[in-house]
């Protein structure tokens, strides 16, 4: 072979060396999508999540707590490109089991021969008043599909109350003006802290609005992170980790249409 032709060839590998290893470089940036069209940029579009999610404490004798749960937010593709955002707006959870809070009548308040029913709940939190830490934002992750979607501020406190009363005064119960539950123990809160701990579920592509396979947000473990939380033992705080596991289907509420994550 000539030196020309060898000068030549070399010449040819090393452009299209340099055309590839840019387009290679480049990282993939998630976008949401309505059924198969790309959501336009600065639509926020209001969805709807629903589903069963089980917290299970990691290295400390606690139950796992169970309840059926729906959010409602938005979720947009930011004008100027970046990944796809979104915020939970509202968080409400019902039919919560635990078994450290078994569902029974028991006399509340105390010595008072009246009754109640033992409930376990889960609701949004806040430093000063219940649900102060909403809106809970949100960013896709990752750099190859499947992606994640990690959800920032969230704070989530679960307690055993006595249901129907409300609060009596005194260290569990509160100042006496009746707008929180009665809690028969000191709630447990978990919290998400950059760092340390995040709530990172895989999103799921669906093929059907309202079935089986409507679009999903997965709480899979280890990858969707866990939660910080705080318990009292003893009358002192302790400390644990919680992993969220389970699946909230997810779709476009107004307009009925198929959320995906491309």
């Amino acid at each position: 072979m000539s030196k020309k032709l060898v000068i030549s060839l070399a010449s040819v590998a090393a452009m299209v060396a340099f055309m590839v290893t840019p387009m290679a470089a480049q990282a993939v940036i998630p976008h949401y999508f309505e059924n198969e069209e790309k959501l336009a940029e600065g639509k926020k579009a209001p969805v709807l999540a629903w589903g069963s999610l089980t917290l299970t404490p990691e290295g400390i004798a606690l139950a796992p707590t169970t309840c059926e749960n729906a959010a409602g937010g938005f979720i947009e593709n930011p004008s100027g490109g970046g990944a796809g955002v979104g915020a939970t707006d509202d968080f409400a959870s019902w039919n919560c089991s635990n078994a450290a809070c078994p569902a029974g009548e028991i006399e509340y308040p105390p010595g008072s021969s009246k009754k109640a029913e033992k409930e376990f709940i889960v609701f949004p939190g806040g430093k000063e008043y219940a649900g102060q830490s909403l809106p809970w934002p949100s960013h896709l992750t990752g750099a190859a599909a499947p992606f994640r979607t990690e959800t920032t501020g969230v704070i989530v406190d679960l307690a055993c109350i006595a249901h129907g009363v409300s609060e009596q005064g005194g260290a569990l119960g509160g100042d006496s003006d009746h707008d929180t539950p009665a809690f028969l123990a000191t709630p447990v809160v978990c919290v998400t802290e950059p760092g340390k701990a995040k709530q990172e579920p895989k999103t799921i592509n669906g093929t059907q609005i309202g079935g089986p396979l409507t679009s999903e947000v997965e709480f899979d473990q280890p990858g969707s992170g866990k939660l910080s939380c705080v318990t009292e033992v003893e009358k002192k705080p302790v400390a644990f980790k919680g992993n969220t596991e389970g699946a909230l289907k997810v779709f476009d509420y107004k307009e009925q249409n198929l959320i995906k994550v491309k």
